[in-house]
């Protein structure tokens, strides 16, 4: 067996803060003490020769093995080689609020207005660079994880 694909360690962060009448939350995962094999069509080459991925493109004279599908002796071995540590932390959620004075509420004659700004998928902390390390094939050959923004207003009468 070469490597450990199964992450040894699933760890998540919770923060919550208040200050006044600001509130901040932030939701943190991770995963540690894995390899991730790096085989999507990010890293493989096509069939034949001097038929590039876009990996080998960006990494022309780095440590790529040799650019063929013909039979060679060291070709289709299994090694170590496209393992990388899979470990990452990952900026889930985060949450930034405001509730207005009770002055400003009971004008219009309600308990609470707050106000909001949420971001997901906002910040990931990892060795693995060009590919998302919880799914590396996220933005190659399927839909990408993407970041969100939003916001919004939340009035209670």
């Amino acid at each position: 067996m070469i490597g450990h694909t199964t992450p040894r360690l699933f760890y998540a962060v919770n923060g919550h803060v208040k200050y006044k009448n600001f509130d901040l939350t932030v939701v943190g995962t991770g995963r540690a003490f894995y390899d991730l094999a790096l085989t999507n069509e990010w890293f493989w080459n096509g069939w034949g020769d001097n038929n590039y991925s876009t990996f080998t493109q960006n990494n022309i004279g780095g440590a790529s093995p040799r650019l063929t599908y013909y039979k060679v002796n060291n070709n289709f071995v299994g090694s170590n080689f496209w393992l990388q540590d899979g470990s990452f932390f990952k900026i889930q959620n985060v949450e930034l609020g405001y509730n207005l004075p009770e002055k400003v509420t009971q004008l219009i004659g309600g308990r609470l207005i707050r106000i909001y700004a949420r971001g997901a998928n906002l910040l990931t902390i990892s060795k693995v660079k060009d590919v998302d390390p919880e799914s590396i094939s996220s933005g190659v050959d399927r839909y990408p994880l993407f970041r969100t923004f939003s916001g919004g207003i939340k009035i209670n009468f």
